[in-house]
């Protein structure tokens, strides 16, 4: 359940990252450890 709702949520970041990249990049290096 917890692997599926990262990968849920690194979907997320990837259509942000898609549609925002000045935002996405610093969001998934604040996100992700």
């Amino acid at each position: 359940m917890k692997t599926g709702a990262l990968a849920f949520l690194d979907k997320l970041f990837l259509i942000l990252a898609a549609a925002n990249f000045d935002f996405a990049p610093v969001s998934l290096t604040s996100y992700l450890p």
